[in-house]
């Protein structure tokens, strides 16, 4: 059946063809974020790291550079996103009305060009992220041109996918390894971060902070906020495809990854799906858990794991309060932690009466976020040693925090 597109659509499609300028036209020059806020420690190499009592979780290694920082609204990202939605409804379209037009033999040249032209795309993507993450980490892409490029890759892999099942459902095509890579571009927090940036979503009435943390290798982005913490983690390193495939079955790799996650695979997990890429040496698997949700990709011939992202329900993880809390004549600041270095709880109290006060929170000088009515704040933390603050109209607290430990050794 042919799609049809809304007249609107249709105008805008138009005024799209004629007019539209490549994404990167309209956001500024990239410039180093050369702030005080932004700090680049080294952090000793780790599989997922161990916690007791919750799920554990995958960390980077090597030099971090790492920066809180909002994610602000962006014109360029908005423009973006709309081009997008457009180029996917007139592919639709396209495909549709040729694949409808066709002989058999045409419908099956159709396919076959679509899908290799999807896979171009998705190396192209690969490409493109880990340009923008190793650019990040060496301090010559500011935070905020960073996410914009996250987006717009985020946005461009939803397109493809929505592609590729299209020729999915008029083909039935038995092997799409694509699917695995298009949805590592794709997860919770980049949604978040999009809605943010295309003004969806407000950061001046939202609690939630944003920490990015990058090495020539890898990433990690994460999102606290009342209730949830998103994190998405990228491990290139641990992904080599010229490696021997070390798995002799999917049944091999699934018992692999219940060693990394024993607490997520075991007691609190409420079953799994699981995505067997073994030609590629790729096996993917979503937990849902006690405390929210993990998904993680294994790589078979390292045998690490090279994606990880989790939605944790931050009131449902084991807490305590950090060893040490800092005080003057009127503020006591305090955090209280949950394990395998996951989002920090602070607290802002009077000191004569032990009542909530309303607090801005600085963490390495930079602004995370207000304590608000209640005298708390969620905030995610970074791997390295850090500063937090807390400023009132009349005073200011500081204190110094060590980051957890993180392990040499891969969970039991």
């Amino acid at each position: 059946m042919v799609v049809e597109m809304n007249n609107a659509a249709s105008a805008l499609l138009a005024l799209l063809l004629v007019f539209a300028l490549p994404a990167t036209a309209v956001v500024a020059a990239d410039t180093a974020n050369t702030s005080a806020e932004t700090n680049a420690r080294t952090v000793a190499a780790s599989d997922p790291i161990t916690a007791e009592n919750t799920t554990n979780r995958l960390q980077l290694d090597g030099e971090i550079r790492s920066s809180h920082t909002p994610a602000n609204p962006d014109l360029g990202t908005t423009l973006a996103r709309q081009d997008r939605a457009m180029r996917t409804e007139y592919n639709a379209y396209r495909f549709e009305t040729e694949f409808e037009n066709g002989t058999d033999e045409e419908r099956d040249e159709l396919v076959e060009t679509e899908h290799e032209w999807i896979r171009e795309r998705v190396s192209d993507l690969n490409e493109r992220e880990r340009t923008a993450v190793s650019a990040h980490a060496n301090g010559t892409l500011s935070d905020d041109e960073f996410l914009h490029r996250l987006v717009l890759i985020s946005n461009e892999a939803a397109e493809l996918e929505t592609h590729l099942n299209t020729l999915d459902d008029h083909a039935s095509i038995e092997e799409k390894p694509e699917e695995a890579a298009l949805d590592m571009h794709q997860s919770p927090v980049r949604d978040r971060i999009a809605a943010f940036m295309s003004g969806e979503r407000s950061s001046a009435r939202s609690a939630d902070t944003l920490l990015i943390q990058t090495t020539e290798t890898g990433m990690a982005i994460s999102m606290t906020g009342r209730i949830e913490n998103v994190r998405e983690v990228s491990q290139y390193s641990n992904r080599d495809t010229t490696v021997p495939n070390q798995f002799d079955s999917f049944s091999s790799a699934h018992d692999h990854v219940t060693t990394l996650y024993p607490w997520t695979f075991g007691e609190a997990s409420t079953g799994f799906e699981a995505l067997d890429l073994t030609e590629n040496q790729l096996y993917g698997f979503t937990v849902p858990h006690e405390h929210g949700v993990l998904t993680i990709y294994l790589d078979g011939g390292t045998g690490a794991i090279f994606h990880e992202t989790q939605v944790l329900q931050q009131n449902q993880l084991p807490i305590e309060r950090y060893g040490e809390t800092w005080t003057n004549d009127s503020v006591e600041l305090a955090i209280n932690r949950t394990p395998a270095n996951g989002p920090i709880e602070v607290t802002t109290t009077d000191v004569e009466t032990g009542d909530p006060i309303r607090a801005t929170i600085l963490v390495d000088g930079t602004v995370v976020g207000e304590t608000g009515q209640s005298g708390t704040l969620w905030v995610s933390p970074p791997q390295h040693d850090y500063e937090i603050t807390a400023q009132t109209s009349e005073t200011t607290v500081n204190g110094s925090v060590s980051a957890d430990p993180v392990s040499d050794e891969s969970s039991p």
